[in-house]
């Protein structure tokens, strides 16, 4: 999975490439509060990724992040996610996949935008 990541200017993992899977096999990631572009997964134009198994937390930011990605999965993640962003994010991507999560936010648990024939099962979404 590693040489599937590339880290750019912040510590956080960016998916570079496309048909992976990032099993976090019940561990976290925590990007601390490096700021409002600071995102625990960012997923920007890879498809068929698959992000599961885990926790992240963001707390200036969004934590999962999928923006002009197609038929990706989230699945059985725990994310906090504070700010505009929220808990997962998705964004001009068709279809997504968001099962079993438990998204909490202070604005948007989960939050979708221009994006199509998604689906989403058994999610808990909280925004405080």
């Amino acid at each position: 999975m590693l040489r599937h990541l590339r880290p750019r200017w912040l510590p956080a993992p960016i998916v570079g490439a496309n048909n992976i899977k990032i099993d976090l096999d019940g561990h976290s990631i925590s990007v601390g509060d490096l700021g409002s572009r600071t995102v625990g997964i960012r997923d920007e134009g890879f498809d068929n990724v698959r992000i599961m198994n885990g926790t992240i937390t963001a707390p200036d930011t969004v934590a999962i992040l999928i923006s002009e990605a197609d038929n990706n999965l989230v699945k059985n993640m725990d994310v906090f996610g504070w700010g505009y962003g929220g808990g997962i994010t998705v964004v001009d991507s068709t279809p997504v996949r968001l099962e079993n999560n438990s998204p909490e936010s202070d604005y948007r648990g989960i939050y979708l935008l221009r994006t199509d024939d998604s689906l989403l099962l058994g999610n808990t979404a909280w925004a405080s």
